[in-house]
């Protein structure tokens, strides 16, 4: 909640990004790094966590209608203006769900931003591993 990102604004609610493949996570750092000017060493290490994730109500932001029906246009979900993002995702929280999936900028796969303050009753979000990568290649 300190920071905002593309599902949530800042101190306003929180969302933990998770990529949804270990390809995507590998790109999305590699997109990560040149946007803030960072090296590999300099990012590195890094703690990644994999995690179990059963939820009940998502919004699925790869489908045109959604993204319609939430007031999006498939170019904000690529945009650096994130307002818009953030104003469908304010939205989608108040209507109870509990995240979205969404396309990777990166071009290879999806992520999901998950609203745990909005977990429904049986829907969990849990650390299956955690472990150190010390550069981007140990991400496999």
């Amino acid at each position: 909640m300190l920071y905002g990102g593309r599902w949530n604004t800042k101190e306003s609610f929180g969302a933990v990004y998770v990529s949804l493949s270990k390809a995507v996570l590998k790109a999305e750092i590699v997109r990560r790094m040149e946007f803030t000017g960072v090296t590999e060493s300099m990012y590195f290490p890094r703690k990644i966590v994999e995690v179990r994730i059963e939820l009940s109500r998502v919004v699925d932001f790869r489908k045109a209608e959604e993204c319609k029906k939430w007031g999006l246009k498939r170019a904000d979900l690529e945009s650096d203006n994130l307002k818009p993002c953030q104003e469908a995702a304010k939205k989608v929280r108040n209507a109870g769900y509990e995240g979205v999936v969404y396309p990777s900028r990166t071009g290879g796969g999806d992520n999901i931003a998950i609203f745990t303050d909005r977990l429904q009753k049986h829907s969990s979000v849990k650390a299956a591993e955690t472990w150190t990568a010390r550069t981007l290649e140990e991400i496999d």
